[in-house]
């Protein structure tokens, strides 16, 4: 992504979609090829988020 990383993405969205009705059913995949323990505990903290998944591709 150009602009922001994924982890940015899912914060900036989460402040979106508290605000707007329509958002609340939208579901995001996120696919990372890191192994990092510190960007699995990141996402822990966005409500967005529902599971990490690590693949190459």
């Amino acid at each position: 992504m150009p602009r922001m990383n994924g982890f940015e993405f899912l914060e900036s969205f989460s402040e979106l979609r508290n605000g707007n009705p329509n958002y609340s059913s939208l579901v995001f995949t996120m696919f990372t090829s890191s192994e990092i323990e510190e960007d699995k505990q990141k996402n822990v903290l966005i409500p967005l988020f529902k599971d990490f998944s690590i693949g190459g591709i």
